[in-house]
């Protein structure tokens, strides 16, 4: 999982974090004044960093947790042994028809490609393998 933390009312903080034994030095860079006002950030996808963000003293108070992106491997850790496998769906209209009867929320224009429909099965936990 990739976090994304943003400091909080500074564009730019640097402040040290007790990760095991270990201290480091966490940065949240790249806070601009212009067009419009952006804090500084700070993203990682190392978990042991990230506990130790979300325990320090600092967390909410000089900085916060703003996005949470899931990495492949997330994906694909979150899917093991849970992938359902469809080998009748054969063509990109095939898929469409069943991902829109099945799934609410989806977008006929988010899926007009074989990419587009395969992004989405793996969100899904989904395998399309005659596509």
């Amino acid at each position: 999982m990739n976090k994304i933390y943003q400091a909080i009312g500074t564009l730019e903080l640097h402040t040290n974090i007790q990760v095991g034994a270990d201290v480091i030095r966490v940065s949240f860079v790249g806070g601009s004044m212009y067009p419009q006002r952006k804090n500084g950030t700070y993203a990682t996808t190392d978990k042991d960093v990230q506990e130790a963000i979300e325990a320090s003293k600092g967390f909410n108070v000089r900085y916060k947790l703003i996005e949470e992106i899931p990495t492949e491997e997330d994906t694909a850790d979150d899917n093991r042994g849970e992938l359902m496998v469809l080998e009748d769906i054969t063509t990109v209209q095939q898929a469409k028809e069943y991902l829109l009867q099945n799934y609410e929320g989806l977008s006929a224009n988010k899926l007009r490609t074989i990419s587009q429909i395969n992004e989405v099965c793996r969100e899904l936990g989904l395998s399309m393998p005659n596509l």
